[in-house]
């Protein structure tokens, strides 16, 4: 179900993007409803559906499925197309702390990922983020561009490697309960 709000062009239900979000195997979130949608959505729905949500913790879940699902990265620009402003921005942030992540996670993800493929960089340029300095140093900027564009003013960088953590962390484990 895809209802409307005053900034926002579309939205996904929560608990539909969670359940598809599982469905693809990125155990990020978790619904404290028993519902299980049947709607299965398209990548660019679940890229966009994940933008537009007003809960900081489900904007978060692109990380931990750019992460996990680097396949996702062609269908970015197609979830953007139709998305207004605000959310574009969101999803470009978000995209590009992913790049970045993966970069210095590099070691750890292909531990629990095995190989993946790498998320091009689409958008550093747009955000004004320079390319010729280490990955770390590039978060730290998108980070302080983060703030700027969107005047939230809270630990971007911090956030954003809460969430590869949390991916690392949980990868981490599920690889040990399938071994029990």
């Amino acid at each position: 179900m895809v209802y409307f709000r005053a900034r926002i062009e579309y939205m996904t239900e929560p608990s539909q993007l969670i359940d598809n979000v599982n469905r693809i195997g990125v155990h990020f979130l978790v619904d404290e409803s028993d519902t299980n949608s049947t709607d299965i959505l398209t990548q660019a729905e679940i890229l966009a559906g994940l933008a537009t949500q007003p809960d900081a913790r489900m904007r978060l879940a692109l990380i931990a499925v750019l992460l996990q699902r680097p396949d996702f990265a062609e269908y970015v620009h197609q979830a953007i197309a139709p998305m207004v402003e605000p959310n574009k921005i969101t999803l470009k942030l978000y995209y590009t702390a992913a790049h970045y992540l993966q970069i210095i996670y590099a070691t750890q993800l292909m531990d629990v990922l095995g190989s993946y493929e790498k998320l091009p960089d689409c958008f550093s340029e747009e955000l004004k983020i320079e390319k010729e300095i280490h990955a770390t140093e590039q978060l730290r900027r998108l980070a302080e561009r983060h703030k700027v564009i969107t005047g939230i003013h809270l630990n971007w960088y911090g956030t954003y490697n809460h969430a590869a953590q949390r991916v690392i962390t949980r990868l981490k484990k599920e690889r040990t309960w399938a071994a029990v």
